[in-house]
């Protein structure tokens, strides 16, 4: 009866083990698979932040570039109103000079 009882015993302890064992295994590999994903998250996550940082320089370009574009629009405008004053100049001292010929 103590050889059974004892017999019994140690499968239940090598069942235990055994149960532990798997538990363990199971344990790792759900923690690699979350370091994995986690992982994944991160470089996802970085790679975003450095679209981000891309898109922000480019929108400080475009900025830029507008505020180039407006000022050489300006600098044409006046040219253009210069060039139509000094127009109306000559136009003036044409007629002048064709009203005293």
């Amino acid at each position: 009866m103590r050889a059974a009882s004892k017999e019994a015993e140690v499968i239940r302890k090598k069942k235990l083990l055994e149960v532990k064992e798997k538990f363990l295994n199971k344990k790792s590999e759900l923690e690699k698979e979350v370091q994995q994903r986690n992982l994944k998250f991160q470089q996802n996550e970085n790679r975003l932040k450095q679209r981000e940082i891309t898109l922000n320089q480019r929108q400080e370009e475009l900025g830029r570039r507008k505020m180039d574009v407006d000022q050489e629009q300006v600098r044409i405008d006046n040219e253009k109103k210069l060039l139509s004053v000094k127009q109306q100049e000559l136009e003036k001292m044409q007629k002048a000079r064709a009203s005293k010929a």
